[in-house]
């Protein structure tokens, strides 16, 4: 995956809000006690949490990032509570009442990929501040271990990608991506090894301090077939497999170069924020086919209402927003 740069070239308005008050906030002469006791407890319940979390069964690059992600969700909990995190927590409380994530039969975003593009990829604010950017910019402010911004940046800098599965062993899948015809070797967190051909639909988060020569890929992963609408399909769905000429073709004409430097910085802007910002929860949840517990099936284009299962007036409605 590209070392894509943080298109972010300075702190935002949020997070510099947030700390320039806690500077302010330490000059302050006068402790509250019942503050400092508050928080003083809960960072003792944190602490004790982090600490009753076994990680050693996982693999090493994942359990990387399921710390990190533990703490995320720590900042966000206390960042939720400010008056300052008022936009962000709207679209969020919004787009879980659409949404509902949790699996399939529910609803086809699960709670991974979902606190993923919530985390990440949904920015507000013309600095396009984030969950994550800010507690970035907190954690810097702070003299934060340089090693845990890299992996929080490496989780901020991700995006959804469309790959070709070009086959696998007992540890590793290799995919290539769409477009930019990048190898990647992964570790598939839930353990689904696939087929070759299969297009993946998923976001994987490469090594962040370089001691592994391989990423891993996060969330449960999206397999999309080439379901024909309103016919039967006789014997394995699964099998049911697109040409990658037509996902290609996909991604060219949904590609804005004139607004980004370079055709990459195109196609990650496009696959990370889409056309708008609903543009791949909805399309997850308007192309849903079918499910197993370590992997989930979607049919159709985004741009192609016609060939979703579940598409109506409203989704082509918000494609021209």
């Amino acid at each position: 995956m590209e070392n894509q740069k943080s298109i972010r070239s300075m702190r935002g308005p949020i997070a510099d809000k947030i700390i320039r008050s806690a500077a302010k906030h330490a000059k302050n002469k006068i402790i509250d006690l019942s503050a400092w006791r508050s928080a003083k407890s809960y960072h003792e319940r944190l602490q004790e949490f982090h600490l009753e979390k076994d990680l050693s069964h996982l693999n090493p690059l994942h359990a990387i990032y399921i710390d990190a992600q533990h703490r995320i969700v720590d900042f966000v909990e206390q960042f939720s509570s400010l008056p300052e995190s008022r936009k962000l927590n709207k679209n969020y409380e919004k787009a879980e009442d659409t949404y509902m994530p949790s699996s399939p039969p529910m609803s086809p975003l699960t709670k991974s990929y979902f606190w993923a593009w919530a985390s990440f990829d949904m920015p507000v604010g013309i600095k396009r501040e984030t969950y994550a950017t800010i507690m970035i910019d907190c954690c810097k402010a702070l003299g934060a271990n340089s090693e845990f911004i890299k992996i929080l940046e490496n989780m901020q800098q991700s995006r959804m990608g469309l790959y070709i599965h070009e086959g696998s062993d007992k540890e590793f899948v290799y995919l290539r991506e769409l477009y930019t015809n990048e190898i990647v070797k992964a570790h598939v967190a839930c353990e689904y090894f696939g087929a070759v051909g299969e297009i993946w639909f998923a976001r994987i988060l490469p090594d962040p301090l370089n001691h592994f020569d391989y990423s891993v890929v996060f969330t449960t992963p999206y397999i999309i077939i080439d379901c024909p609408l309103g016919k039967e399909v006789k014997g394995d769905f699964r099998k049911l497999k697109y040409l990658e000429k037509e996902w290609v073709e996909f991604i060219e004409r949904n590609l804005s170069r004139d607004k980004y430097k370079g055709m990459q910085n195109a196609y990650y802007h496009f696959m990370k924020y889409g056309l708008n910002q609903l543009y791949w929860p909805e399309y997850i949840f308007q192309a849903y086919v079918n499910f197993q517990p370590n992997a989930i099936w979607l049919t159709g284009f985004p741009d192609k209402p016609e060939s979703l299962p579940h598409a109506d007036a409203g989704y082509a409605n918000l494609l021209e927003e």
